[in-house]
């Protein structure tokens, strides 16, 4: 049996008990709540990978099956972030490589490619070098570097962090505690509403009430015109709860420059 000591430097870990649907639905639970983080956790330590201690890999050593499942469901979450709304799309090389429109694409007759989740995970960049060109296969090579190493490879360290603490401490989840975020009532409020990045966590929060409005299809969820209220709600919640205005927190100043 392949222990840590004697896996090869470019070799995988094997998967352990755990098929790809139960990864794929327990990163969910991961990425929306943390009441049962503890519980998938647990069982990862367990069972995730065969005679180790998973978070104990380097990220590149998991078995390939974790990685793969685990990118596909965080690409999903990844594309739908307001910083990454462009990186997907259809690229042209027009001098540069630009993004461009459905009909720009189409009346395009040089180099030119669909950049899809698909491509952007399992995309061979060799063949797509030699099909469309260097410089597409740059721009897909970049946004799976971006993905990657700024969203996939924090995530995943964030988990093996927490999956650490509660196998050292015979999964008791009370050990947790002391690592989740103690925001005040304001915070909190402008973390479940707009979900922007703060002091306690980098990423934004997936599940804010503006990420549900930019991602509905319902013709009255206007993300836009919610961002606007909603920071123009919590600005003045402040400023009615404080002495004056002049009290607001430097959090909430800013959100109405």
């Amino acid at each position: 049996m392949k222990t840590l000591k004697n896996i090869g430097k470019n070799e995988n870990a094997i998967l352990g008990n755990i098929s790809i649907d139960s990864i794929k639905k327990s990163v969910n639970i991961l990425r929306e709540t943390e009441t049962n983080q503890a519980s998938v956790l647990t069982d990862w330590n367990s069972n995730l990978v065969k005679d180790e201690k998973w978070y104990s890999l380097t990220n590149g050593r998991l078995p390939i099956e974790f990685q793969k499942a685990t990118k596909e469901v965080l690409m999903v979450e990844w594309v739908n972030m307001p910083i990454n709304a462009n990186a997907l799309g259809k690229y042209i090389v027009d001098g540069k490589v630009k993004r461009v429109d459905d009909n720009t694409f189409a009346k395009h007759n040089g180099e030119k490619l669909d950049v899809t989740v698909n491509l952007v995970l399992n995309g061979d960049l060799k063949n797509i070098k030699e099909v469309y060109g260097k410089a597409l296969a740059d721009t897909v090579k970049d946004i799976r570097r971006l993905f990657t190493k700024d969203f996939w490879d924090k995530k995943i360290n964030q988990w093996k962090a927490i999956a650490k603490t509660l196998d050292e401490t015979d999964g008791d989840a009370d050990a947790l505690k002391k690592e989740k975020a103690n925001r005040t009532f304001l915070e909190m409020l402008q973390w479940n509403i707009l979900g922007e990045p703060d002091q306690y966590s980098t990423e934004g929060y997936s599940n804010s009430l503006l990420r549900k409005a930019i991602n509905s299809k319902d013709g009255k969820a206007n993300a836009k015109t919610f961002e606007k209220l909603a920071k123009k709600f919590l600005a003045d919640y402040e400023n009615a709860v404080s002495i004056n205005s002049a009290n607001a927190s430097e959090p909430i100043k800013a959100l109405t420059k």
